[in-house]
């Protein structure tokens, strides 16, 4: 893939990331993340790991869409400081929410409720990098014990 200006260009050329693209527009990021001098990495989930979120969890993850204010958090959970190529040396790593942690080893991301498998890495965007995953990143556990 050639090198990408923003964040966004990625998720809006892509037919793959067209519900990550409905995301950021309802949580209002949209404009965020298409800043050419965001340094950051981003994990990025494809359709297929939204519809299967969808699936698991039912109608949790449509109201989690619905509210703007929980989407820009989950969005956020997703996003760290610096740039982290792939693969990535085991460690854990702050997200841009505060206090919330994604644990990293080879091309595998951990979160606390959730798990996802690098697909795609090392996609420049601008000063960032993008990561397409297999998997929603969820800071909490929705399973209910399932």
């Amino acid at each position: 893939m050639a090198r990408l200006a923003v964040v966004f260009a990625l998720v809006a050329l892509s037919p793959n990331l067209s519900k990550l693209k409905a995301a950021l527009y309802s949580s209002g990021l949209a404009d965020t993340f298409s800043n050419k001098e965001l340094a950051v990495t981003v994990f990025v989930p494809n359709n297929d790991a939204y519809s299967a979120a969808e699936a698991k969890y039912g109608s949790m993850v449509s109201s989690l869409m619905a509210n703007q204010s929980l989407m820009k958090q989950m969005v956020y959970s997703n996003v760290l400081k610096g740039v982290i190529k792939a693969p990535f040396p085991k460690s854990t790593v702050e997200t841009y929410v505060t206090g919330t942690f994604l644990n990293l080893d080879n091309y595998q991301v951990q979160a606390k409720g959730s798990s996802a498998n690098v697909k795609q890495a090392n996609i420049v965007c601008g000063k960032g990098l993008a990561h397409v995953v297999d998997n929603v990143l969820l800071m909490v556990d929705l399973s209910g014990g399932r």
